[in-house]
């Protein structure tokens, strides 16, 4: 499931089912449980923390767990990070769930949770009641409605540096690829929280590219643009951007390639929602050129000493491309990010050929039930299935 939706409202609850703040201790094994919080943050995550007391704990120390698990059912839903202790009293456990999924949350439904006690040489069989020395619980536990659930977006994105592709990478084999281009009808999509003022890094765009190697990093050319936040910063924005990688030739990260995005002087601005623009990059091995053109008209050059008879670029690829797995991909599939006149050329010959796009395992995207793409010869279409 793509979309996640989460309570707008923060807030922190205190159960108990006393006027002393207690809840009512039906457990085993000398556990006594004291209170229960329940913490609402914004990324669509609840978390149960409970303080209890063991008075048949020793210096020897248990394995103490929360387990949260619906009334009447055989199996849980969670259960945390097992906590090592030694003490008898104000001992704490957490568990965590994520509620946007009606598949795996019921949000009217009743659910119990139990705090478990394990010799450490049990630390294997965590969760499963036969090994469990003693259970402070059930405690019965109605959680309230959170809204619709179905309308509301995620306030969070769960970053990580991971970028998901929908794409077509062109496999060259024996050649070496110098050129890459295509028409690429600009489709902008949502970032995650944008409606909500995130300030988790985000990202969706398109881009041609010229590839070494088919993976992340390695030598590499990209010409495209994007919509982005930045992390930290509610603010977002759109731009054409230039982006390679050159060799580390000295220091600690020797070796390696390090990304460069260098500033572009007097851009254009960035496409309409709608436009088409033509993108096209062209590598000259004898003398290290590398030249970014947005149509037809020169955004970026330089010459490049590391890249002087050194690229063997293999792999020519046509991109829709996000940061932030929520964010959305660009276009639908009535007005898709469409990519047109794809081409490339291979070192030797000056002429571009036309794509001839075709299924390869490199191809398409890591997950078909979010984004959908099309090819066939020097066309591709891309689009989301799930946007916000």
């Amino acid at each position: 499931m793509k979309k996640i939706f989460s309570i707008i409202i923060l807030s922190t609850i205190l159960i108990s089912c006393s006027d002393k703040g207690k809840i009512e201790d039906v457990g085993a094994g000398g556990i006594k449980v004291d209170t229960l919080i329940v913490n609402d943050d914004n990324c669509g995550q609840r978390t149960f923390a409970v303080t209890f007391d063991d008075n048949e704990n020793n210096s020897a120390g248990h394995f103490y767990i929360l387990l949260l698990k619906k009334k009447n059912s055989q199996s849980y839903i969670s259960y945390g990070t097992p906590k090592s202790s030694a003490l008898n009293t104000n001992i704490q456990v957490y568990s965590s769930i994520f509620y946007f999924d009606p598949l795996v949350f019921d949000q009217q439904g009743v659910y119990e949770f139990w705090v478990l006690k394990y010799n450490y040489s049990d630390v294997a069989y965590l969760g499963d009641f036969s090994y469990a020395l003693g259970a402070g619980g059930p405690y019965n536990l109605t959680i309230s409605s959170f809204g619709d659930y179905q309308t509301l977006y995620s306030q969070c994105c769960n970053y990580s540096r991971t970028r998901y592709k929908a794409q077509v990478v062109k496999d060259l084999e024996d050649y070496v690829g110098d050129k890459v281009k295509a028409k690429i009808t600009t489709r902008y999509g949502t970032l995650c929280g944008e409606q909500y003022n995130s300030t988790k890094q985000a990202m969706s765009g398109a881009w041609v590219g010229l590839n070494r190697e088919y993976k992340v990093g390695g030598q590499y050319l990209q010409l495209g643009y994007k919509h982005l936040r930045e992390k930290d910063s509610s603010f977002t924005y759109k731009e054409l951007y230039v982006e390679y990688t050159e060799y580390v030739t000295e220091g600690p990260n020797e070796g390696d390639f390090r990304i460069m995005r260098p500033d572009l002087i007097n851009p254009p601005p960035p496409p309409l929602e709608g436009a088409e623009h033509q993108y096209e990059i062209e590598f000259e091995p004898s003398n290290g050129d590398l030249l970014f053109y947005y149509d037809s008209i020169l955004l970026f050059g330089l010459s490049h000493p590391l890249w002087k008879d050194s690229a063997a670029f293999r792999y020519v690829m046509w991109a829709g491309e996000i940061q932030g797995y929520e964010t959305d991909m660009g276009g639908t599939q009535a007005d898709s990010l469409s990519f047109t006149n794809c081409g490339y050329s291979v070192l030797g010959y000056d002429d571009y050929v036309d794509a001839n796009l075709q299924f390869n395992a490199e191809s398409a995207t890591l997950d078909p039930d979010q984004w959908g793409v099309q090819y066939i010869q020097n066309e591709l279409w891309i689009w989301d299935k799930n946007r916000l």
